[in-house]
């Protein structure tokens, strides 16, 4: 658990070689031009695509990106999966949620809240990470149920993988 001071690029890419899960609750920046620039803020830096992608990691099973514009593709190759969300999956995360957009600040934890619910409803025993995209689909719903939730608040998010 790395929070404020001590989530540095050093060591959250430290961290990420022995995590089987992730969760990012920061700043994301999709260069549009440039994909392998895309980059999570953190304390003191930026963690690039460049350097998630070049991971190799064998525990990797789940990383949710609460972060904004982590699975945004390129201006001009749009159709291409060069995004923050792709680099987590070339890296060994089988299963990604992420975000096509700027979210609102309060949606994320709404989010992140209900697709853990879902996941852990039966104990760590009973998880079963090919139910994610099932778990983000009923977060989802959720969020639509408020007054205030237009297209643009829930459409963001999304599921990568198995």
């Amino acid at each position: 658990y790395l929070h404020g001071l001590n989530a540095t690029v050093d060591h959250v890419l430290h961290a990420l070689d022995s995590s089987s899960w992730v969760h990012f609750a920061c700043h994301g920046h999709q260069d549009p031009i440039f994909g392998m620039n895309s980059a999570f803020s953190l304390h003191g830096g930026h963690l690039e695509l460049t350097d998630i992608a070049s991971k190799r990691l064998s525990t990797g099973q789940f990383a949710f990106l609460s972060a904004c514009h982590a699975a945004s593709g390129l201006k001009d190759l749009p159709g291409e999966a060069m995004h923050l969300a792709a680099g987590f999956q070339f890296a060994g995360f089988p299963s990604v949620i992420a975000t096509l957009w700027r979210i609102h600040d309060e949606d994320a934890p709404k989010i992140a809240g209900h697709t853990y619910r879902h996941l852990f409803r039966n104990g760590l025993q009973g998880l079963d990470l090919s139910e994610s995209a099932m778990a983000l689909n009923r977060a989802v719903l959720h969020l639509q149920e408020a007054p205030e939730a237009t297209v643009d608040r829930w459409a963001p998010f999304v599921h990568f993988g198995i």
